[in-house]
């Protein structure tokens, strides 16, 4: 296998107090309208709404509703998993058996 060098990153290039570019503010702006819509026991476990300047709120924030999606997503598939009542025999409905076919041979023939 060959080896793939790279150059070394430059300690400079991550900045944490970089602003929020416009692609995370509009995350951001869709976690807080879905963290609006959660069921309040929920929404007390989000940490509070951040501002757009504050990046490590917005971070967390992020985090914290992606976790609640997650684990209700989780939890609905452990629902759906779990075996449903099926019917037993004695609530079938009971009707009239059906008739058999009437036996004859083909049309216009005597028998």
């Amino acid at each position: 296998m060959a080896t793939i060098r790279r150059h070394p990153v430059p300690t400079d290039s991550y900045d944490p107090k970089r602003p929020l570019n416009d692609l995370l503010v509009a995350q951001l702006e869709h976690f807080k309208h879905i963290a609006k819509s959660l069921p309040s026991d929920l929404r007390n476990t989000v940490p509070a709404e951040p501002s757009t300047e504050d990046r490590e709120g917005a971070d967390r924030f992020i985090a914290a509703v992606t976790g609640i999606h997650v684990r209700r997503k989780s939890l609905a598939a452990v629902a759906e998993e779990q075996p449903k009542k099926t019917r037993s025999a004695k609530s079938k409905p009971q009707g009239k058996p059906k008739s058999k076919a009437k036996r004859g041979g083909a049309p216009g023939s005597k028998a």
